[in-house]
């Protein structure tokens, strides 16, 4: 498992995620960023992220990518609904496919209907806490979907 982002590489975590995910019992303060990249890309077989425009990016800048490029809460909607991987990746992303949005009807689609984490950035800390509740919630039920 890796992490990447789209802001310029090397950067150190925010404060708020410093401090929330050491109440976790987390230590990320050491952490650098990486940017996404074609290499990083290509490696995945499965890429999750927070909002529908990191989908839209990174589907636009890598070709093939879409099929395994997801937002968090539209791999876990999608993903309960197929049922578990069951140790087949690729036919499970296949079945996924089937009832997701796709082409301009993903472009067009609001934010909402595709589902998407809301950056905390500049925020109350009580909203940063939500979301990284919200992610919380979000990885533990696609965790219980791939590791079947």
């Amino acid at each position: 498992m890796a992490s990447g982002g789209f802001a310029t590489a090397g950067r150190s975590p925010t404060a708020p995620t410093i401090g929330l995910l050491s109440s976790r019992g987390v230590d990320v303060s050491d952490h650098l960023s990486s940017h996404v990249d074609e290499q990083s890309v290509e490696l995945a077989e499965l890429i999750v992220c927070a909002e529908r425009n990191h989908v839209v990016d990174i589907a636009g800048r890598y070709p093939g990518s879409f099929e395994r490029t997801f937002t968090m809460p539209e791999i876990a909607r999608l993903g309960e609904a197929a049922g578990p991987v069951n140790g087949d990746l690729n036919g499970w992303l296949a079945r996924i496919a089937g009832s997701r949005l796709a082409g301009m009807d993903y472009l067009d689609a609001d934010p909402d209907t595709i589902g998407e984490i809301r950056d905390p950035t500049g925020l109350a800390p009580s909203v940063w806490a939500d979301v990284f509740g919200q992610i919380d919630q979000l990885a533990a039920r696609i965790a219980r979907l791939v590791a079947v």
